[in-house]
């Protein structure tokens, strides 16, 4: 028989045998979720199939539990402004206590797990799962997930009916640390029941697929917590948030994003964050080019790279060896190439005004390379073996490579050095971690006192401890990651934009290339498929969840997508879209309003281009300092790409092509508050320097505009009065 505990504005229905929370109705805006599986099913025992990278999502012999708990108690704790509620259950030698936390615009609820048994047990992971919707509603909701990919298996329509959806298929899947919001979004009503996560301790993998055999749309998430708990230990896991919104998709993320708001950067100056612009370059011999072959060569080209408008750059590891693992983060002619040439570099590049940003690999050394005697492999290997994850069959962990367990005390304070002698000794500016949650693993050898599970977000936590250090001398270090999400806003500057990649570019543009392209960054099913708006709103909606202060690093080249391109060559986006539609995506990037950086050789061909577009970036103040809108103008065409700028009385837009045609778009203002004036004329001065005036009439009812293939386009607009409009 059910059971309800009312606590305003909250109402938790549970079950009276088994304890299992059955739903969650909010008093006045109604239900938040419906369960019809176990809300919480847990795993222990077991050991890894395979010592390498996703060894611990692969667990033979697990016992599973939490279909035969039996409620013990309840508990209500009615505090000074938040209520607790407490479901404690119990199965075979096992104690779970579910503690509900009854805010005013959500519940969050942390899981804690103890072992009643005479031995030590082992807990390996627990299912978080969340009923978010029947069946019967498919057809006037949608799935809000903010920041998600999309599914590879199908064109790119993010904001589809969820009865569209293929039966039982996946709709989301997150990455590592995603910003793990998980919504349906109710179209007639404007309202959202969403769930959501923030921990910083346990690694969550989430999905949101539809169920046939229960008629539901299912959020399940995996929360890895392993750890062996001796009789009478605990892990509490949490917070995991519950709540039911109204309002604009937009408006309700902005509203389930204020529960990050201690991660947040405010107050961050805008304008020097935006003014990051660098240009990523690997020195030695990478795929056969060797564009830099040592510092001499880089140096003869710093002049033209900031003569184009890049004002920094990003130094990648000596290619061919170690290239993308760790030798000796100490080791700077091993891990650079050479100790002076790193240091003289530097100096040429702050005399050019640039900054110069290290690309420190994280995740560990290789323990055999063909072209490298092992004598010259890394040091860490034979002498701080007690550094790297072991496995619980006893063997060293691997991603792909051996792994460094970056939890370890004495590996920070090593890393915490080396960092240091990069900044006081060859004046560097920052440091980009690369890899910096690939060792998602736990150390069942830990050195130190943690438990095994501290390896898991290592990467984040590590990244706390050497910002918390650094910034003490050096205020200014800049701290640039691969992660994103809430937890990775706590350390860091700026996150490097893989999202973008499956999201956007392939899905935006069509592919020229004869040789096609790798499955990794776009697929045959979504190729091309996404149109402008569709973009612009999945866009504003992942930055309304993205920690303030925490700046996208926009791109289209990098050394990622170029080498993930080896298998067909390794090429530029130029190649992969044509250069025309290369720089119309250049300019979209650009002009996102965030920084960006781009892959030495991406320019050839583009470089005036290159230098006319950063350099109205960084000259025009619109562009340092003003909001941005991708959804402020609409265009009739769904492949015309339209991004607004406004600041104090000024505006202007960026409008590209998408299509290799010559079409007519209208654009339409949709801000609420138009500009003052009655007419404005608009000047191309990125294009082909066209003039026109319009009124204040026709930002609403349309402006035309006529538009080449693949034209790129910034027009500012001048506000002129009854005189000037005949001119």
């Amino acid at each position: 028989m059910n059971q309800t505990m009312l606590c305003w504005p909250w109402e938790l229905t549970y079950d009276g045998v088994s304890g299992q929370p059955v739903a969650l109705h909010h008093v006045e805006r109604g239900p938040v979720f419906e369960q019809r599986e176990p809300m919480v099913v847990f795993f222990t025992g077991g050991l890894t199939r395979h010592n390498d990278q996703p060894q611990m999502f692969e667990i033979a012999g697990c016992r599973r539990y939490g279909y035969h708990t039996v409620l013990e108690g309840t508990s209500l704790d009615k505090g000074d402004s938040v209520s607790k509620f407490t479901l404690e259950l119990v199965e075979e030698g096992w104690g779970i206590s579910l503690c509900f936390r009854m805010e005013l615009s959500w519940v969050a609820l942390s899981v804690t797990f103890t072992n009643l048994a005479g031995t030590a047990e082992r807990l390996q992971r627990f299912q978080w799962n969340v009923g978010m919707i029947d069946e019967r509603l498919y057809s006037c909701c949608e799935l809000l997930a903010p920041g998600y990919p999309p599914s590879m298996k199908e064109d790119y329509r993010p904001f589809r009916s969820l009865a569209e959806y293929r039966e039982d298929d996946i709709l989301t899947e997150g990455d590592p640390c995603p910003v793990g919001i998980i919504g349906v979004y109710h179209r007639d009503t404007r309202s959202a029941n969403v769930s959501w996560v923030l921990d910083e301790t346990f690694y969550y993998r989430i999905r949101s697929l539809r169920r046939s055999d229960c008629g539901q749309l299912q959020r399940i998430t995996d929360v890895f917590c392993p750890a062996d708990l001796e009789k009478g230990q605990s892990v509490t896991i949490g917070d995991m948030y519950y709540g039911n919104f109204t309002g604009s998709r937009l408006e309700i993320i902005r509203e389930v994003s204020a529960c990050y708001r201690r991660y947040w950067h405010q107050g961050k100056d805008v304008e020097k964050r935006r003014s990051y612009m660098a240009m990523e370059v690997t020195l030695g011999e990478k795929l056969n080019l060797s564009p830099f072959p040592d510092y001499a060569a880089l140096e003869a080209a710093i002049p033209g790279i900031r003569k184009a408008g890049f004002n920094a750059l990003q130094i990648m590891p000596w290619f061919p060896y170690p290239g993308y693992s760790v030798h000796d983060w100490k080791d700077v002619d091993t891990t650079y190439g050479s100790s002076e040439g790193l240091r003289h570099m530097i100096r040429t590049a702050h005399a050019h005004g640039m900054k110069v940003i290290l690309d420190v690999v994280l995740h560990g050394p290789y323990e055999y390379d063909a072209d490298v005697p092992s004598a010259s492999l890394s040091p860490f290997l034979t002498e701080h073996p007690e550094w790297f994850s072991v496995t619980d069959r006893g063997g060293a962990a691997h991603s792909y490579t051996r792994s460094l367990d970056q939890a370890n005390p004495e590996l920070r304070q090593y890393l915490l050095e080396a960092l240091r002698m990069y900044l006081e000794e060859y004046g560097a500016d920052g440091f980009r971690f690369d890899a910096q949650l690939w060792n998602i693993m736990p150390n069942w050898e830990p050195q130190g006192d943690y438990l095994p599970y501290a390896g898991l977000l290592s990467g984040n936590t590590c990244a706390d401890f050497l910002r918390q250090e650094l910034i003490k001398d050096y205020p200014e270090v800049i701290f640039y990651c691969e992660g994103r999400g809430p937890v990775a806003g706590q350390a860091h500057d700026y996150r490097y934009s893989y999202d973008f990649w499956w999201v956007a570019w392939g899905a935006l543009a069509p592919i020229v290339d004869s040789r096609g392209s790798f499955h990794v960054f776009s697929n045959y099913m979504n190729e091309n498929s996404l149109s402008w708006p569709d973009f612009a709103q999945w866009y504003e909606e992942e930055m309304a969840a993205e920690p303030e202060g925490l700046t996208v690093v926009h791109h289209i080249d990098s050394h990622d997508l170029h080498e993930k391109e080896r298998l067909i060559g390794g090429r530029f986006a130029r190649e992969l879209y044509g250069m025309e539609m290369h720089r119309v995506l250049f300019g979209i990037i650009a002009f996102l309003g965030d920084a960006l950086m781009s892959y030495y050789g991406a320019q050839f061909g583009s470089e005036d281009f290159y230098h006319k577009v950063l350099g109205l970036r960084s000259d025009m103040a619109i562009f340092r300092r003003g909001k941005v809108s991708c959804t402020g103008l609409s265009a009739d065409d769904g492949k015309t790409a339209s991004i607004l700028w406004e600041y104090e009385k000024q505006w202007g837009f960026y409008l590209g092509n998408l299509e290799n045609r010559d079409k007519e778009a209208v654009l339409r203002w949709m801000k609420p508050k138009l500009p003052e004036g009655e007419y404005f004329r608009l000047k191309d001065v990125l294009g082909e320097g066209g003039s026109h005036v319009v009124s204040r009439r026709q930002l609403c009812d349309g402006m035309g505009f006529a538009l080449p293939p693949c034209a790129a386009q910034l027009w500012i607009a001048e506000t002129v009065g009854e005189e000037g409009r005949n001119r």
